[in-house]
């Protein structure tokens, strides 16, 4: 359990929330203040683009809330939402994950001229790269851009225990 997650506790969870692990939405199970009552969904998008949802006079993250509800233990590290969709908290879109396999589906950054992740132009030819755990793998450079995403994805399948694939 992290710093951020201390206090909360399955059952005082379970008292205040209901989870459906279908939808990923949290309802509140008693009536609070300013008018908001049982059955009312709980939080709001908050920083980060996350949901979050106040106990204890805290926010905690959602998705880390849904995961201790349908678990009954907080995640030993970090939650990675698999589609991207960091509102997105049905747990069949959960993985507990480490800081490196969380950021292996991250999007596209906003300058990604390739439309790929991994991949980038390299004077007249594409270039693989992969940083996993903060050591960087080349894949070499390719005369096309699909060499350069299979030299990508092989790469990933060597490196990572889960392989999403590239965007684009």
């Amino acid at each position: 359990m992290t710093a951020r997650d201390s206090g909360l506790r399955k059952n005082f969870v379970r008292s205040m929330l209901d989870y459906d692990p279908i939808t990923g939405i949290l309802r509140w199970k008693v009536n609070r203040t300013r008018g908001v009552k049982a059955g009312d969904r709980a939080g709001c998008k908050g920083k980060g683009d996350y949901w979050v949802v106040t106990l204890l006079g805290r926010q905690y993250q959602a998705h880390r809330i849904c995961w201790l509800h349908a678990t009954g233990s907080m995640p030993r590290d970090q939650l990675d939402h698999i589609n991207g969709d960091k509102l997105d908290n049905r747990l069949s879109n959960l993985r507990e994950a480490d800081p490196s396999g969380n950021q292996q589906n991250i999007p596209l950054y906003r300058d990604n001229q390739t439309g790929v992740v991994g991949v980038r132009k390299s004077r007249m030819k594409w270039r693989a790269l992969l940083i996993h755990r903060g050591v960087r793998y080349d894949g070499g450079t390719h005369e096309t851009k699909e060499r350069a995403v299979e030299a990508y994805l092989a790469l990933k399948a060597k490196h990572h225990s889960f392989s999403p694939s590239p965007r684009g």
